[in-house]
């Protein structure tokens, strides 16, 4: 019998801070992940306008889930800001990513920057 993969709470912690949507991956991303994630991240999100995907507790992610995340950022049309973790945020200033993605420091500071943005 095979083992069952693992479970949603185990990947995804989803919360809503003044309306707006904050899914916090809770695992590394890999080509294995990527594929659980990514379903994950589209239903948490489902029919928000804006979102805050937090990255803090994510130390590694490889190249399959650099390209989940700019595919996920982009379906949100810049209204979705990725709060890296120390490590993903060097891997993002080596790839040239901190240039193209939005990224804030914590989930209040990218919570800023949507409030800021939605009053402009």
């Amino acid at each position: 019998m095979a083992a069952a993969g693992p479970d949603q709470s185990e990947l995804i912690h989803v919360s809503d801070v003044e309306g707006i949507r904050v899914v916090t991956v809770l695992t590394d991303i890999d080509s294995v992940t990527t594929d659980l994630l990514l379903p994950l991240l589209h239903d948490a999100t489902e029919g928000r306008e804006r979102a805050i995907l937090s990255l803090q507790c994510c130390e590694y992610c490889d190249s399959h889930g650099l390209a989940m995340l700019i595919a996920f950022s982009r379906s949100f049309d810049g209204r979705c800001v990725l709060t890296p973790s120390p490590q993903l945020r060097r891997l993002f200033e080596v790839t040239g990513l901190d240039k193209v993605l939005p990224l804030g420091w914590s989930v209040a500071d990218a919570l800023q920057k949507l409030l800021h943005e939605a009053r402009d």
